[in-house]
């Protein structure tokens, strides 16, 4: 299995592969399994921002799946993006 993920990662780095094709185990909670299918739902070249990907699984709009729990969710659109330097208290 090694071999063969060495061989099509190889495959890819130059152009030559543009699916995988290896067996996944996807066991997951139900919002695991939302993500991955989001993921694998990029077409080979496209990108997608950690934000688009959350409104593909949080289609409502509601926050989903922040270990840190809703609450603080609710908060971190306004630190994100702000750098980590914004956040550090003045020397």
């Amino acid at each position: 299995m090694l071999a063969e993920t060495r061989r099509q990662r190889a495959a890819d780095v130059v152009d030559a592969l543009q699916t995988f094709a290896l067996p996944l185990d996807f066991r997951g909670t139900a919002f695991q399994t939302a993500v991955r299918t989001a993921l694998l739902a990029i077409p080979y070249g496209a990108t997608r921002s950690d934000a688009e990907i959350a409104r593909a699984v949080g289609a409502a709009g509601a926050p989903t799946g922040f270990a840190g729990g809703l609450a603080r969710e609710r908060h971190r659109p306004g630190l994100e993006g702000a750098g980590i330097f914004a956040l550090a208290p003045p020397v």
